[in-house]
Formats: C-alpha cells, structure tokens, sequence
C-alpha cells in the first residue's frame, strides 16, 4: 500500500500520468482486491480496477508530458462503455 501510496503522490506532484505510473497502481489496486477476497470481489472495486486498466490507453507511454495528438476514439469509446 505504500508503494500506489508513493504512485498516487508522484503523479499529483507532477500533475501528469504515464503508463508505468498507472500499471504500478493497477497492480497494486488487483492485488489487494486478491488478498480481500469476496469483500473487495463486489461493489466499486472491479469497476475502478478496469477503468484504470483503460486509463493506460489515455497517457503517453513513458513521457509525463501531455500527448501531442488527440486519443483514439476507440480509447475513449472503451472508457465509456466498458
């Protein structure tokens, strides 16, 4: 928990995402939702733990700058109706 909790303060610090910033919280969000079992297996959690999987397809790749280009409609259209 330390480790999204560092994650979560670098990217509010530089007040950008990349994709191994979000890969990092998106495993550390699956693997409490593992250890919590049944308890994290319903409700909020599985929905939050996708969309942050999609969140990936939104940020650049290794850069914490803002893309140069606009974002796929596929992307967007996956966030909305997943």
């Amino acid at each position: 928990s330390l480790t999204g909790l560092g994650l979560a303060a670098t990217m509010l610090w530089r007040g950008a995402a990349n994709v191994p910033l979000l890969l990092g919280l998106y495993l550390c969000q699956r693997s409490l939702m593992a250890v919590g079992g049944t308890w994290y297996g319903y409700g909020w959690e599985p929905q939050l733990a996708e969309c942050g999987f999609h969140a990936m397809f939104l940020v650049p790749l290794w850069s914490l700058n803002s893309f140069d280009m606009a974002v796929p409609h596929v992307v967007i259209w996956a966030l909305r109706w997943f």
